[in-house]
């Protein structure tokens, strides 16, 4: 009876010893949709993490653009108080404007860095200009557009601040849409004034990427006809008070 029992007992775990080894253990390995469903996660969090970089890479340069028109408005007035004047965007003599006009803007803006050194050298815009809302030449512009009031009356144009935001000198950035649209112009000359449709603020509020020209205003000029009043005492109205 004891060796039956001992017999039973030794069967039984051998029994069980090989339920344990002849046993399916479940697969540790991921199906396909399992794996297809990890790789649309991982490239959502990319394009989003791409998106977050992106804005991150424009509102730097937007705020390195801004910095770098004031290092260059500090010159201008700097320049202003030695000469009693601003420098021109044009020569002097006679001529049209098309045939008087200092380009590239480097070249514009080199009375500030030479004979007298305002500043020691022209910073680039690093919106690199790929387009203009008149179709000037791309190659005019290896830094920020600048213009003056004096310039314009000088030539007999009717717009006086009207190209120059409101203000006696303007320098403008193509922005991140890198349109050059110079701050905003007048596209008619006459009662009404119409502004040039692309002569816009950047604004980020609008999108980090979005249209509009970064704009920096000397002191307020009620010469000529001046841009629309949104223009002149609204988005430079903080600007014109520094003044």
């Amino acid at each position: 009876m004891i060796l039956m029992y001992a017999s039973l007992q030794c069967r039984s775990h051998l029994a069980r010893q090989a339920e344990r080894r002849y046993r399916v253990r479940p697969s540790l390995s991921f199906t396909l949709i399992e794996l297809l469903i990890v790789v649309a996660i991982i490239a959502i969090l990319a394009l989003i993490g791409l998106a977050n970089m992106l804005q991150a890479t424009v509102r730097s340069k937007v705020s390195r653009t801004k910095n770098d028109m004031r290092v260059i408005a500090g010159a201008l007035e700097a320049y202003h108080v030695d000469n009693n004047e601003y420098i021109s965007f044009i020569r002097g003599g006679p001529g049209m404007l098309t045939s008087r006009v200092i380009v590239p803007m480097s070249v514009r803006l080199s009375p500030l860095t030479t004979p007298i050194a305002y500043i020691m050298r022209v910073p680039i815009d690093i919106f690199q200009t790929v387009a203009t809302s008149d179709g000037s030449p791309l190659i005019f512009f290896d830094t920020f557009d600048y213009a003056d009031v004096a310039g314009l009356n000088a030539t007999g144009s009717p717009k006086g601040a009207g190209g120059t935001s409101g203000g006696l000198w303007r320098l403008s950035s193509a922005g991140p849409d890198l349109i050059q649209s110079y701050g905003g112009d007048i596209a008619e000359i006459g009662a009404e004034g119409v502004m040039n449709n692309f002569g816009v603020d950047y604004d980020p509020t609008n999108g980090t990427i979005s249209a509009g020209d970064v704009v920096r205003v000397g002191p307020p000029s009620d010469e000529g006809q001046l841009p629309a009043t949104r223009r002149a005492g609204g988005a430079y109205e903080e600007l014109f008070r520094n003044y």
